[in-house]
């Protein structure tokens, strides 16, 4: 009979291979399959052990595994030991004797880690069988251990590299209990921590086979926790970094390869001596400390920038990996910071202000588990640079734990990152290495960056022209941009008859919405443009002189009779909805609130008034406030919503809007009362 905590099951009903044949594996789902997570161990009591019992159970190292509960097994351990972790334990019930148990252990001289396993050590100390694997191939995959006793033999199946024939036991067994994980002294002399990591609970089965370990591993592996390829956007966007940005982000990374990509340019405007930002520190520790633990830094990405002496500045990555895969202090023998610069020329700092695409990789089916990659512009093509992680000593980095991103400063670097990032993703949990390249805006064929004005050439099919002043891929003419995508004037309003404007497109550089502006040589969209309306069309249909005198006067509205059906109606708005611009000295077009209309001294008109205080490209501005509105201190300031007409240069009101009478200068509403008698309406003042 078999007893699982307090209940009994007879010995028919264990997993018997014939029963996986019939009913498959009892691993239907990930925490399912596995000890709980606050409290890592399963016992299991089988009274009356036939001519054949076997054992089997999964186990997947995670180094960084946070503990909840220490259950404790034998004797009581009251301090944790990493470097020999209990996986199970066999007892006779009968007479008390710990049979077998089995730990993991860590090479001191070879880069292999054990599974260790104990025969009656009591009865003989050398039976000690090592079950070994490579440590930089131990962590992130699941082992599996299979224990057969049939009468007095033992036979010991796992996918470990290396085989054991173990002796015979003194004598068959009875009573037994099985244990797989906790934590505790074993034998009065083993200390033995608690796995880290995480343990199948057991599979029994009576019958046997050759086959048997082949059958579990290929039938009853433990479900996957996550399916597929998982990406992360982190900095999804344009992030600007001005010296006072810190971005921190968690992800529970998964598998045994990922990678970290994106863009960046740096901003040494301040570094006038040799000044050190932080780009990034990925770690596995909240509260982090400085190259003093394994963890502390699976990357940490630093860059000296220096005004004064160019040939200084340069990247520092420094990747810590680890030899065994056990927590512990950072090897200084190991080689885990490189640096990228180029002393000998005082270009490779200009190089850095410009943008280029970083990756970092680790769990690569190479020479080298971890690289990392840096393309730089050399003229509109990328040079690429490639740092290997090359100490055959240390390969592992610790994974399937919670990483912590850190951009842009942390509590190591005293200044805080000045420049840019864009389009910065975490993957992970991917079965073949990728060739991550960097990855343009999506209308650009090829670029010297990621965004839209970072093109050399557009892609094809997207009715899109390149502009080589601008770098930029705008809809070709007859198109419209709406998110993001080129539309046809007859796809969206195929019942639309067109009528020619008069407009010289011949030498304009900007796409349609777009004036040029001379003085800075860039496409200024125009203003106020809607999904369904054409606001503004002064803009619109001469941009060239609209930006002399930038007035909105006219719009194009829409009279959207039905969905098939639609045209536009000319609209000349009043003098009261004109809308007036300037643009100011950093090239931004700005609204003027108030006014109607621009205006010239030589005119004599007397409301006319000079705003002092406002340069429209660099000329004196001259404007006619709108007639609801008088001058005052260089602003056209609305007297009432009720007044229709001012006196432009006073605070008072010449004439009210319909349905209010002047008093004071002020527009009252008019008040009518329904006498009571006669039932009329008197109009009362």
């Amino acid at each position: 009979m078999i007893k699982k905590g307090s209940f009994m099951l007879f010995e028919q009903s264990v997993f018997s291979i014939l029963f996986l044949l019939t009913t498959g594996c009892p691993f239907l789902d990930y925490e399912s399959s596995l000890l709980s997570s606050t409290g890592p161990i399963e016992e299991t009591i089988i009274e009356g052990m036939g001519s054949s019992q076997s054992f089997a159970f999964w186990s997947f190292s995670i180094p960084m595994w946070e503990v909840k509960k220490y259950p404790q097994v034998e004797e009581k351990l009251y301090v944790d030991n990493r470097n020999e972790q209990l996986l199970f334990l066999l007892k006779s019930l009968d007479d008390e004797r710990v049979i077998m148990f089995m730990h993991l252990a860590f090479s001191d001289f070879m880069p292999l880690v054990s599974h260790r396993l104990y025969v009656e050590e009591e009865i003989d100390s050398s039976n000690v069988f090592d079950y070994d694997y490579f440590s930089s191939q131990y962590e992130g995959k699941w082992s599996l251990t299979i224990i057969t006793i049939q009468q007095k033999s033992v036979i010991v199946e796992t996918n470990a590299m290396s085989t054991h024939s173990i002796p015979d036991l003194s004598q068959e067994l009875n009573n037994v209990k099985f244990i797989i994980g906790g934590t505790g002294i074993i034998n009065s002399s083993h200390q033995l921590g608690i796995f880290r990591g995480r343990l199948s609970k057991l599979i029994q089965f009576t019958d046997y086979s050759a086959g048997s370990f082949v059958f579990i591993r290929e039938n009853c592996a433990i479900p996957p926790s996550v399916v597929g390829k998982q990406i992360v956007s982190l900095i999804p966007g344009l992030k600007n970094f001005e010296g006072d940005t810190q971005l921190n982000f968690e992800v529970n990374e998964v598998g045994q390869k990922f990678y970290i990509s994106g863009w960046i340019k740096l901003d040494p405007s301040e570094a006038s001596f040799i000044t050190t930002y932080m780009v990034l520190r990925l770690t596995t520790f909240k509260l982090y400390s400085d190259e003093l633990r394994l963890g502390d830094e699976i990357l940490k990405i630093t860059v000296d920038l220096d005004l004064a002496e160019p040939a200084n500045s340069g990247y520092n990555i420094i990747s810590h990996h680890y030899s065994m895969p056990v927590q512990g202090a950072v090897n200084p023998d190991f080689i885990g910071r490189k640096r990228l610069d180029d002393p000998s020329s005082t270009n490779f700092q200009s190089q850095l202000t410009k943008w280029h695409f970083i990756v970092f990789q680790h769990g690569l089916s190479d020479l080298y588990q971890s690289q990392m990659k840096l393309n730089f512009q050399q003229g509109q093509t990328y040079q690429l640079n490639v740092i290997f992680f090359d100490d055959f000593q240390a390969q592992g980095l610790f994974i399937n734990t919670k990483y912590y991103f850190i951009f842009g400063g942390d509590l190591t670097v005293f200044r805080k990152l000045r420049g840019q990032m864009q389009n910065f993703q975490f993957c992970y949990n991917y079965e073949v290495d990728e060739d991550i390249q960097f990855q343009c805006h999506p209308t650009c064929f090829n670029c010297v960056g990621p965004l839209a004005s970072n093109c050399l050439g557009c892609q094809d099919g997207l009715n899109r022209r390149w502009s080589e002043d601008l770098q930029t891929c705008f809809c070709t003419y007859g198109y419209i941009e709406i998110e993001g995508t080129c539309y046809s004037f007859n796809d969206l309003y195929p019942t639309l008859q067109f009528d020619e404007m008069p407009m010289d497109q011949t030498n304009s550089i900007c796409p349609f919405g777009y004036f040029y502006l001379e003085v800075n040589k860039e496409c200024i969209r125009c203003p106020q443009t809607t999904s369904t309306d054409l606001l503004c069309v002064d803009c619109l249909f001469d941009p060239t002189t609209w930006p002399l005198f930038p007035v909105c006067k006219t719009d194009y509205v829409t009279q959207k009779i039905s969905v098939s059906e639609d045209a536009y109606r000319k609209h000349r708005r009043s003098n009261t909805d004109n809308d007036v611009y300037f643009i100011d000295q950093n090239f931004n077009l700005k609204l003027i609130e108030g006014a109607s209309d621009y205006c010239n001294t030589d005119d004599e008109l007397p409301n006319c008034f000079e705003f002092g205080q406002m340069r429209h490209l660099s000329n004196k501005v001259y404007l006619i406030c709108k007639e609801n509105h008088y001058f005052s201190n260089n602003h056209c300031i609305l007297l009432d919503v009720n007044c229709k007409r001012t006196e432009y240069k006073e605070p008072k009101c010449l004439e009210c809007m319909q349905g209010y009478y002047l008093l004071n200068d002020k527009c009252e509403q008019f008040v009518y009362l329904v006498h009571l008698d006669t039932k009329q309406l008197v109009l009362h003042v």
